[in-house]
């Protein structure tokens, strides 16, 4: 097995793991990061820092998952360090495109994405999760509850209270009163 190989000092054994997953690992950061370049960069860590861990990999799950999970970790990681966020390649391509969709309207998108973002970024960690492995990283809930450690209910339950508490948020951020 080539994990195996790698921890018994076969540097090269680790090329293999990687370019089976780098489509999967540079999506699942483009998903989060919206931005090409980054997501470049951050799926680079994510594989030094997989080749720096591999012995902590406790084969409970699938290489894939484990490299999936370290490469989203980095990306949330990038967002929070990020203070000023500057337009995306997508809204700068559509600047210079005159038959790209109106600007305006594509700014509106994507800050709607950012503001979403951000809410789910104040959900308590157990939900947050739960949201971002669902959404962000499209896994089924058996997938999310095996690595997890936890039951697919549970998921289900953990999936419906954090939709709950973003719409809660959201009646509450957008000035509406209920009566008393």
């Amino acid at each position: 097995m080539l994990i195996e190989a790698v921890l018994a000092g076969d540097e090269r054994a680790f090329r293999p793991l990687i370019e089976s997953c780098s489509s999967l690992v540079y999506t699942s950061i483009l998903k989060i990061l919206r931005d090409p370049n980054a997501s470049e960069d951050i799926a680079q860590e994510a594989f030094l820092q997989a080749f720096l861990s591999l012995d902590k990999f406790r084969m409970e799950s699938s290489f894939s998952t484990w490299l999936v999970r370290i490469a989203v970790n980095k990306a949330l990681d990038h967002l929070r360090k990020e203070k000023a966020r500057p337009p995306s390649q997508e809204l700068m391509d559509a600047l210079l495109d005159e038959n790209a969709p109106n600007p305006e309207t594509m700014l509106l998108e994507e800050e709607l994405i950012w503001q979403l973002r951000e809410e789910v970024q104040q959900l308590p960690p157990i939900y947050r999760k739960v949201i971002y492995e669902y959404y962000f990283n499209r896994l089924s809930y058996r997938e999310i509850a095996a690595k997890e450690g936890i039951s697919e209910k549970t998921v289900e339950s953990r999936l419906y209270r954090a939709r709950n508490m973003l719409r809660e948020n959201r009646a509450g951020g957008e000035g509406n009163v209920s009566a008393p």
